[in-house]
């Protein structure tokens, strides 16, 4: 209680890791219907804005087995609070789909996180890489890893030419 009457007070920002740590502590101590119920007072009011109190609510639910239920929250959260969400909040949701064996709803939430626009990283692919082959789908697997390829190869041309323009521009 102590800690969410601090963070009500008015003119109080809280940073993403304080809205982390404070989610966690309430998961501990109350359980996760309460934290769930929390999370959403504090989104609906605009308290918190974005989706770092959504991180460790999908990460409990996912651990206690309960990632059907971790990605209806997901889905509440962006539909009903319009939370945008990052890689982190992506990749912990995926990661729990994957290991809960939901192949196929976590391969349509990595397609819905790329039409978000929300770039995958090595930690996303190597999720998909991993459980596409347990699942012996070496057709996808190997789709996969050549997307990896191709946007890692964009990503260190860009930072390749962004150097080079750099040092030009410098040298002037």
């Amino acid at each position: 209680m102590i800690a969410q009457k601090i963070f009500y007070q008015t003119g109080y920002e809280a940073d993403r890791t304080s809205w982390e740590n404070l989610t966690e502590g309430i998961l501990c101590e109350a359980g996760v219907e309460l934290s769930i119920i929390f999370a959403e007072s504090l989104v609906s009011a605009a308290v918190c804005k974005d989706d770092s109190i959504l991180s460790p609510l999908l990460k409990s639910l996912c651990s206690h087995g309960m990632a059907i239920d971790a990605h209806k929250l997901f889905d509440k959260f962006r539909k009903q609070y319009g939370i945008t969400a990052t890689l982190e909040v992506y990749n912990s949701l995926m990661d729990g789909l994957l290991e809960a064996q939901l192949t196929e709803i976590a391969w349509a939430l990595f397609e819905d996180m790329k039409a978000a626009t929300c770039a995958p990283n090595i930690f996303t692919y190597n999720l998909l890489l991993d459980s596409l082959g347990k699942l012996e789908r070496v057709d996808e697997l190997f789709k996969v890893r050549g997307e990896m390829l191709t946007s890692m190869l964009q990503g260190i041309l860009f930072s390749y030419f962004t150097i080079c323009i750099f040092v030009s521009v410098e040298s002037l």
